[in-house]
């Protein structure tokens, strides 16, 4: 076990200090995104009446930034229809910022989105995939020869492509576009989004423990090769 104090760095405590005043909401699951010296934080706090139902907002300024601007995004996806944003997560296509967000668990089944950042707040776009699960939470999302990628899986590595939404599509269509075999390492479910590293990207993925009706995750670090074309996926033994 190693000591954190004293070891928070500039950028740790900016983000901090912006999330700060939302802690009486019970500000939790926070993203962060930066760009240059432009930051984004996504995350999840109590509506109004500080209590549930639970709303999303994102903050968004330049690291330098005393006040950044925030937006409610649960608010902004109901003017399309969207009644809950849970689970949002910032990344980026095509050099620009995205949110992906599900709409909660659902009896039935819930939808998952894809809604553009930058340059202006887009609309939400549902994701289609035919024989998607009843209850999806998280898609791991990248950019590739102009159009979108999507980890779906990772035992086995299952791999999911669409074209570029336009700013009015209300959906993107996805289809399979590359798998690899099952592995070794067990039930991993998607935890976070990629970050890219040339032919390399890593995330963290969870590894699920259920005690009687309670879930508790732990984080496993992911890497994967070649997730354009052959993936190949190692997973660290550390939790």
């Amino acid at each position: 076990m190693v000591r954190l104090v004293g070891k928070q760095s500039e950028r740790s405590a900016t983000l901090h200090r912006w999330l700060t005043p939302y802690q009486a909401v019970n500000a939790f699951n926070p993203s962060v995104r930066s760009r240059g010296d432009q930051v984004w934080v996504a995350f999840r706090h109590w509506g109004s009446g500080r209590r549930p139902p639970f709303e999303a907002s994102l903050l968004s300024g330049s690291w330098d930034a005393d006040s950044p601007a925030i937006v409610n995004l649960t608010e902004h996806a109901r003017r399309f229809d969207v009644q809950n944003v849970a689970d949002p997560k910032l990344l980026e296509l095509e050099g620009e910022i995205w949110l992906t967000f599900n709409d909660g668990w659902s009896a039935t089944e819930n939808q998952l989105y894809l809604m553009r950042v930058t340059p202006s707040l887009g609309r939400p776009h549902r994701c289609v995939y035919g024989p998607r699960q009843a209850v999806e939470k998280n898609w791991a999302f990248f950019s590739s020869e102009g159009g979108i990628r999507a980890l779906y899986s990772l035992n086995p590595v299952r791999g999911l492509g669409a074209d570029m939404p336009e700013a009015t599509d209300s959906s993107i269509r996805f289809e399979p576009c590359s798998e690899a075999a099952p592995s070794s390492f067990g039930d991993l479910s998607i935890g976070t989004q990629l970050c890219e590293f040339g032919d390399r990207h890593v995330l963290v993925a969870h590894e699920t423990w259920r005690v009687a009706t309670m879930r508790a995750y732990l984080g496993r670090w992911v890497s994967i090769e070649n997730l354009r074309r052959e993936p190949s996926v190692s997973v660290s033994r550390r939790r």
